[in-house]
């Protein structure tokens, strides 16, 4: 066992020169040793990719893998005749369980914006809701439902959205930028 010495004694607090434990020591040399060459490997031979340049590579090959528009190829002359037929009503039954919470039951707006009305946060086009709803807008609060509900249930929901657009029900005030009425409503603003 190592001899403790007193290195110091100021108004009764005794300070001592300990020796610290050689396990403590292996792990701190160590780290050094490993940060030297990790250093050296990454950035100054530049050998191989850093994690954060993988990450980044990884990311744009999922990116290039993706198609525009959630992934789905949606059209948007479909998800404006899915708004009214059946699928607009399936799509009210997913919204009632999923998005009322944040959209209100008739989609007045609740935490989430008013979907009754002619502005939108990003944009009031099919496929922009579509992919809004598919995506989500994480960092706003809004997740994304694609790998929830599915490819299917997307679309009903974004049938269902488009068929409450425009109908002005009052509720959380307005959000966004004013899009240009759908064919065939009227807004009253």
């Amino acid at each position: 066992m190592t001899e403790n010495r007193v290195h110091q004694e100021v108004d009764g607090i005794v300070e001592e020169d300990n020796q610290l434990p050689n396990w403590w020591l292996a792990t701190f040399f160590g780290a050094i040793i490993f940060a030297y060459g990790y250093w050296q490997y990454f950035h100054v031979w530049q050998i191989g990719q850093s994690p954060a340049q993988e990450f980044a590579a990884y990311q744009e090959t999922v990116k290039q893998k993706q198609p525009a528009g959630g992934g789905d190829n949606v059209k948007p002359d479909v998800l404006l005749a899915a708004a009214s037929g059946p699928e607009a009503q399936q799509g009210a039954q997913i919204f009632a369980a999923n998005c009322a919470a944040c959209h209100g039951n008739a989609g007045e707006g609740k935490i989430g914006p008013n979907l009754t009305d002619s502005f939108w946060l990003h944009n009031g086009d099919p496929v922009s809701i579509h992919t809004s709803i598919a995506n989500g807008y994480p960092l706003k609060g809004m997740p994304a439902w694609k790998a929830v509900l599915g490819t299917e249930k997307v679309t009903q929901v974004t049938a269902y959205v488009l068929s409450l657009k425009d109908k002005n029900i009052p509720g959380k005030p307005p959000e966004g930028e004013a899009q240009p009425a759908a064919p065939g409503k009227t807004t009253s603003l």
